[in-house]
């Protein structure tokens, strides 16, 4: 079930079931395409489907993006290595206390605010 919205006026809509439904809907345009982006010939009959219009797209154009992007596949944000040698000493001593007082919150957990 999608997010249901609620209008101005109070009626509440359900984006997804809407999208659903409408999906083989003739788009409005000079593009011959339905609501899913599937290829529409004489008649609206489906002469590509949107799958094979992506798959041409990416197999014609090597360097775009696909839709699944390495960076989610790991939820937690790399740490850097700091290089406590260039740093002077004062500076060391802070980057201790802030690394300190991460170790603390994460032990307790984030269970209120800061």
């Amino acid at each position: 079930m999608g997010k249901i919205y609620r209008t101005m006026q109070g009626k509440q809509i359900d984006i997804d079931a809407f999208l659903t439904r409408n999906e083989m809907t003739q788009a409005v345009g000079n593009m011959n395409v339905n609501a899913r982006g599937d290829v529409l010939g004489a008649g609206g009959k489906i002469v590509k489907t949107r799958e094979q219009v992506m798959s041409e797209y990416y197999r014609d154009n090597p360097k775009a993006v696909k839709d699944n992007p390495a960076y989610q596949n790991s939820l937690t944000p790399d740490q850097p290595q700091v290089d406590f040698s260039a740093m002077p000493k004062e500076a060391v001593e802070f980057d201790m206390e802030d690394n300190e007082i991460e170790k603390i919150k994460k032990s307790y957990g984030r269970k209120g605010k800061e």
